[in-house]
């Protein structure tokens, strides 16, 4: 999705929706900060003789890890935070809108601990459960998370 269409989608939220958006924001931020100082305090004292330390990251932090200990600041931890945030909740808003109508409730919506989004959406139309799975396995490239709605 483009940023032009995230920040119009962003517009269009209710809000009850940016106050999660808000705390997914900043539940992102933690966890961001805790992986970057979690990373800045590894040992690699025990780096094998053709081991770079960029490769011992990805295989323990995976590409985000990397990307944390190479590129990003802790500035643009935050600003990363904001950006998956946003994200996340207009894709979810632009899957609950079709089935549910205008969203009404969303107290019951939470973040699980792998950043999954589950609980529950009442809207005007309908009430739908929104239940975040792992997807991957066998010929699927990578594994990745998606969101359910029903």
């Amino acid at each position: 999705m483009k940023a032009i269409e995230i920040k119009k989608a962003l517009n269009e939220l209710p809000a009850v929706l940016v106050e999660f958006r808000d705390g997914v924001e900043k539940k992102t931020s933690e966890w961001l900060l805790n992986l970057k100082h979690t990373i800045d305090n590894y040992d690699f004292s025990n780096l094998g003789k053709n081991e770079s330390k960029g490769e011992v990251i990805y295989r323990e932090f995976g590409m985000l890890g990397r990307n944390i200990y190479f590129e990003y600041r802790v500035n643009d931890l935050f600003k990363l935070a904001k950006k998956i945030a946003d994200e996340k909740v207009v894709n979810l808003y632009l899957k609950v809108v079709g089935k549910a109508g205008k969203i009404i409730d969303c107290s019951d919506l939470y973040l699980g601990i792998n950043g999954d989004i589950n609980g529950t959406i009442k809207g005007e139309k309908a009430t739908v459960n929104v239940q975040t799975i792992g997807a991957g396995g066998y010929n699927i490239q990578r594994y990745h998370f998606r969101t359910l709605i029903k």
